[in-house]
């Protein structure tokens, strides 16, 4: 439990938002990545722990690396920003489509 006590300070903190920001990610595309990587080497699917798999891991890393950029600086802050747009309309109390909907006068 020592970990969650544990308090990062400059690069070590960065380190730890950036991985944090990519952490969602890669785990929402690297399939995609390792698809895209697969038939750009193969030109067909690549499966199994072989040396074809392996040379499609190390294919993909790149192609993750690059589409996780894009989530992560590109659509992200978009999304937040709407977000935030939302998270304040709802804390001042403004109606929306929504409510008004379901609460007809």
């Amino acid at each position: 439990m020592r970990l969650f006590s544990l308090r990062l300070e400059g690069k070590f903190k960065q380190a730890d938002r950036v991985l944090g920001d990519f952490s969602y990610p890669v785990y929402l595309l690297h399939w995609q990545a390792g698809l895209l990587a697969s038939l750009a080497v193969f030109g067909e699917t690549a499966q199994g722990a072989n040396v074809r798999g392996l040379t499609v891991f190390v294919a993909a890393l790149p192609i993750l690396f690059l589409l996780c950029s894009v989530y992560v600086f590109l659509i992200d802050p978009v999304v937040q920003s709407m977000r935030a747009k939302v998270r304040r309309r709802a804390m001042s109390g403004g109606e929306t489509r929504a409510t008004l909907a379901a609460d007809p006068p």
